[in-house]
């Protein structure tokens, strides 16, 4: 019987623990604060859907394998850990959660990363296994670079240390469903980078130039909506690529336009939020911002809350009173205040699944969407 092992208890390594039980292979998860494993059985996969269900159980799960017993048994090591934001940080942080596993890995043994690297950083990864455990890549064991798309078990390119001698992880990869851009080590580095650049060159300009058409019905009617939620969601990937890019590289350029163009949004939506206070004649005394925004915090990118709480600061800096709404209260669609009489809310939606939810509004809400209409 084929052994995986996947290092954190994130969205995504629950999604590919998933996976593969279901293709047939023995599957342990590891959580790295205990350095415990527990083996990803068909009884829990059907109590628990995903990992923020798995994670708030009251119901013990029972970790009861050892870290290193696990991992000096697996034949598929995969990377996914939680992470926090992008940057040079992140990147440290990365390596000592694999020293941390390193000593363990067994000769023979597949290793695949799936957290996003600053690009050339998969090679330190390597030196630091080879060193940590007295082992060489190619010869005692096989590294793989697979990047994972958030709240995906899959990813758009496949790296291999060695093309040939690497065929077992993408034999498994494929076997899962997946079909990624098979490539060396460091053109899939370059690969993953142009994915997420392609994904901002669409949404940058859906943020830029749709704001300035806020009057055209049918362009609106006729176009996608892209929320704060989807300009954030590889923010933690553009971080990580920028950090190795000089100065005078256009790609360094592009990132900073990127970055700029995320600031310029704060500022524009707390702009459309004025305006619309005017519009309404709603006084700042009289009205409270709620912000609504469906957070997996259980994602291997580590972006979004952080963001979050960096906009709740800017509208309570430039507009007034302003919170974020729990999980909780906005699945339930209801919000409480003693004052509800005496104040209006203005509930910003950050995602197209925070606007379904709150749709059908009452009591003198008012739903603002943080799309690229501002509307």
């Amino acid at each position: 019987m084929v052994k995986v092992a996947i290092y954190g208890l994130t969205t995504e390594g629950y999604l590919l623990a998933k996976a593969l039980s279901k293709k047939g292979y023995t599957v342990n998860m590891i959580d790295g604060k205990i350095q415990m494993g527990l083996e990803i059985t068909e009884d829990l996969i059907k109590r628990y859907d995903n990992m923020e269900d798995w994670a708030k159980s009251d119901t013990p799960v029972g970790f009861k394998g050892l870290m290193s017993e696990i991992v000096r048994e697996c034949d598929y090591l995969f990377f996914t850990p939680k992470m926090k934001e992008g940057g040079e940080e992140s990147f440290q942080e990365a390596l000592i959660r694999l020293k941390e596993i390193a000593s363990h890995l067994n000769r023979g043994s597949n290793f695949i990363n799936c957290t996003p690297l600053p690009l050339g950083k998969n090679f330190e990864f390597i030196e630091l296994i080879e060193k940590v455990r007295g082992i060489n890549v190619n010869e005692d064991f096989n590294y793989a670079y697979f990047p994972l798309i958030p709240r995906k078990a899959s990813s758009y390119t496949l790296g291999l240390s060695d093309l040939k001698k690497g065929k077992s992880i993408s034999n498994l990869i494929f076997n899962l469903g997946n079909k990624p851009l098979l490539a060396s080590l460091s053109s899939s580095e370059f690969l993953h980078f142009k994915y997420v650049i392609q994904n901002y060159s669409h949404l940058v300009s859906e943020f830029e130039l749709s704001g300035r058409v806020k009057g055209e019905e049918t362009v609106k009617k006729d176009t996608k909506e892209f929320y704060v939620d989807d300009l954030i969601t590889f923010l933690f990937d553009l971080k990580n690529f920028s950090l190795n890019l000089k100065p005078t590289e256009p790609l360094h350029y592009f990132c900073s336009g990127i970055f700029k163009s995320i600031d310029l949004y704060l500022k524009n939506l707390i702009s459309a939020l004025k305006n619309l206070l005017k519009i309404k004649e709603l006084k700042l005394s009289r009205t409270r911002l709620l912000v609504s925004w469906l957070i997996d915090d259980y994602e291997i990118r580590g972006e979004k809350r952080p963001f979050l709480n960096l906009m709740v600061s800017k509208l309570r800096d430039h507009i007034g009173e302003a919170t974020s709404l729990s999980k909780e209260q906005i699945k339930r669609r209801s919000v409480r205040f003693p004052d509800m009489q005496e104040k209006h809310n203005l509930i910003i939606s950050c995602s197209s699944e925070d606007s379904s939810l709150w749709s059908e509004l009452k009591d003198g809400n008012i739903l603002v969407k943080a799309n690229q209409f501002l509307v």
